[in-house]
C-alpha cells in the first residue's frame, strides 16, 4: 500500500514514479476506454514499460457517424497505420482470434457491416497504441450492442460465473498475461448507476486472473460512465484499494484530449464533456485521473 507521503507527492502536478514491478496489461473493455480512463498517468510514466493494450469485446457494430472534431486532430494522420500494420496485428493476435491465416484475411476482405466496423475499430487502437508505445493485442469478443442489440447499463444485470462468455474471457486474459509476462495489470472499476456489462464482465475477470496469477492490480475510473469517490474501497476478492490522485495539467488534457480524437468513430461529445467535467471530490479535483493500487 502506498504511503500518505507518497501519495501527497504523486498528487502534486510534477511528479515522477514507477511502480518498481515491470510490465503493464490495460485491459480495455472496448477500443477507446482506456484512452479516457488511464492516458494522463500514461503520459506521466506511471504505470511501467512495456506496456500492452488489450482490447476485450472488439467485435462491434457501433459507429459514430457524425462529431464535433476536438483540437483538429492535426497529429492523427501519421499514426494511422498501414496495411501491413493492419494485418500484422491480426496474425500476432490470431490465437486470440481463433483462426488461422486464411481466416484472418478472409476477415480483413469481409464487406459485412461488423467486420468493416470491428477493422476501423482496430485501425484506431493502432493508431492509439503507438502515441502511447504500447503493443497491441486482441480478442475477438462480440460487444454488448452485437450480443443483445443494446448496450446493458444495469448494475443489477447478472453476471453468471459458468456463462460461456465469461469462461472465454477468463481463459483469454489468462493466456496473455502469461505471454507478455507482465506484473501489473489494469481495469476499469465499474460504479454507481451506470455501469456497462462489458465493463463489469472484465472487471471481474480481471479480478479473479490477476488474483490467480498473484500479479499487481490496480484499479481506474469507469469514465465516461462513472468516477468513483477518493476513498478506501475493497474488490472481487476483499483487497484492500487505496486512490491516488493523478493530477493533469492544461498541457496533458490537451494531450488527452487529441488521443480521444483518434477514436473518430466512436468518439462522441458527451465523452469528451464527462472527461472534462467529472470530478471525484471537489473542484479541486478536475483535470485529474484516480489509480486505486492493490498488491498481490
Amino acid at each position: 500500500m502506498l504511503s500518505t507521503a507518497f501519495s501527497k507527492a504523486l498528487c502534486s502536478s510534477n511528479f515522477r514514479y514507477i511502480i518498481v514491478s515491470k510490465g503493464t496489461l490495460l485491459v480495455s473493455p472496448h477500443a477507446d476506454d482506456t484512452v479516457m480512463q488511464a492516458f494522463g498517468m500514461l503520459r506521466k510514466n506511471v504505470l511501467p514499460g512495456p506496456l500492452y493494450l488489450v482490447t476485450v469485446f472488439a467485435r462491434s457494430n457501433y459507429m459514430v457517424i457524425e462529431r464535433r472534431i476536438f483540437m483538429q486532430g492535426r497529429t492523427i494522420p501519421k499514426l494511422l497505420p498501414r496495411p501491413n500494420e493492419l494485418i500484422s496485428a491480426l496474425r500476432k493476435n490470431r490465437g486470440h482470434f481463433g483462426g488461422s491465416r486464411v481466416k484472418l484475411l478472409a476477415r480483413l476482405l469481409d464487406l459485412e457491416e461488423i467486420y468493416k466496423v470491428s477493422r476501423i475499430r482496430l485501425s484506431e487502437d493502432i493508431a492509439f497504441a503507438k502515441s502511447i508505445g504500447a503493443k497491441i493485442k486482441y480478442f475477438d469478443l462480440p460487444d454488448c450492442k452485437v450480443r443483445y442489440g443494446e448496450a446493458i447499463m444495469d448494475p443489477d444485470w447478472p453476471l453468471l460465473p459458468d456463462e460461456p462468455l465469461s469462461t472465454t474471457l477468463t481463459s483469454l486474459l489468462e493466456r496473455v498475461i502469461k505471454e507478455t509476462g507482465v506484473a501489473n495489470v489494469v481495469s476499469p472499476w465499474p460504479y454507481g448507476g451506470r455501469q456497462h456489462l462489458d465493463h463489469r464482465l472484465v472487471f471481474r475477470a480481471a479480478n479473479q486472473v490477476a488474483h490467480e496469477l498473484n500479479k499487481g492490480l490496480y484499479y481506474v475510473d469507469d469514465q465516461p460512465y462513472s468516477r468513483r469517490p477518493l476513498d478506501v474501497a475493497r474488490d472481487d476478492f476483499g483487497r484492500v484499494c487505496s486512490p491516488v490522485l493523478v493530477k493533469l495539467s492544461i498541457l496533458d488534457m490537451k494531450g488527452k484530449y487529441e488521443a480521444m480524437n483518434i477514436y473518430g468513430s466512436q468518439m462522441i461529445d458527451q465523452y469528451f464533456a464527462a472527461v472534462r467535467s467529472a470530478l471525484p471530490g471537489s473542484s479541486t479535483e478536475g483535470y485529474s485521473e484516480t489509480l486505486w493500487t492493490t498488491l498481490p
